[in-house]
């Protein structure tokens, strides 16, 4: 499971920037006790950006899902 943090930050389990090889950032908007929470990876170069809200689902399992995505690359 990823380590939350409600501020930006680097993870090394991220791939780098698929546009422009950038490193990207991500953060948690809320917490595992508000109604919804989002997880946000973002490049800080070239601004591109992967998102996934949820209700039912912890902020850890958000940050999972959303880091699997942006690490997935076209074969």
């Amino acid at each position: 499971m990823a380590e939350i943090f409600n501020h930006d930050t680097t993870n090394p389990e991220l791939k780098p920037c698929p546009f422009c090889g950038t490193a990207p950032v991500w953060y948690l908007k809320g917490n595992n006790f508000t109604k919804s929470r989002t997880v946000i990876i973002r490049c800080p170069r070239c601004r591109a950006e992967m998102q996934s809200s949820g209700i039912r689902l912890s902020g850890e399992e958000l940050a999972d899902i959303v880091m699997g995505r942006w690490n997935t690359r076209a074969v």
